[in-house]
C-alpha cells in the first residue's frame, strides 16, 4: 500500500525545466525589445483588431527600476468578453543583464512560485508560472505582427 501511494506521488510532482523557462524568458526579452524599438517610454500602448472587429488594447507600463531590473505593468483589455475576462493584469520584471523577462505576478496576487502543489487553495495549475510566461510570450509575438503602436506617451528623447 505504501509503495503504491509513493509511486503516485512520484507521477503527480511536476519539475519545471530550467532549459525551457530560460529560453521563454530570454524570447519574452527580445520581444520587448523590439516593442519598445530602443526607446525608453513610461507607458506604451499597442492596439490591436481582429477579422471579426473585435478590438484589444495591451499597455506596458514602467513601474520601477534598480540597476539590472525593471518592473512593468502590462495590463491587456479585451472587448466582446464578459467581466473579469475582458482584463488581464499581469507584472513583469525585466533582467538587464541575463537579458530575460518574466511574470513574476498578476497584479492581484502574491508573487508567483516555481510550482505548485495540488491540490492548493488558490486552485492554481501546477505550472502556473510558466503557463503566464507562455501566455506573454503569445501577446507579445501578436502585437509584433498584428499590433500598432497607438502612442508613446510622455516619451523622452
Amino acid at each position: 500500500m505504501k509503495a503504491m501511494w509513493q509511486e503516485r506521488q512520484r507521477v503527480r510532482r511536476y519539475l519545471p525545466s530550467l532549459a525551457e523557462q530560460g529560453a521563454l524568458a530570454e524570447m519574452n526579452y527580445r520581444r520587448l525589445q523590439r516593442l519598445y524599438a530602443g526607446q525608453y517610454v513610461p507607458v506604451l500602448q499597442i492596439e490591436m483588431q481582429d477579422s471579426y472587429g473585435k478590438r484589444a488594447l495591451m499597455e506596458l507600463q514602467h513601474q520601477s527600476s534598480s540597476r539590472y531590473t525593471q518592473t512593468l505593468s502590462m495590463i491587456l483589455l479585451l472587448d466582446g468578453l464578459p467581466a473579469p475576462m475582458n482584463q488581464v493584469e499581469l507584472w513583469l520584471r525585466l533582467y538587464e543583464d541575463a537579458g530575460c523577462a518574466e511574470v513574476v505576478k498578476p497584479v492581484s496576487g502574491k508573487q508567483l512560485q516555481p510550482y505548485y502543489c495540488q491540490p492548493n487553495e488558490q486552485m492554481l495549475a501546477m505550472d502556473e508560472k510558466t503557463q503566464l510566461n507562455l501566455f506573454l510570450a503569445d501577446w507579445l509575438q501578436y502585437c509584433l505582427c498584428h499590433g500598432i503602436k497607438r502612442d508613446y506617451l510622455g516619451a523622452t528623447g
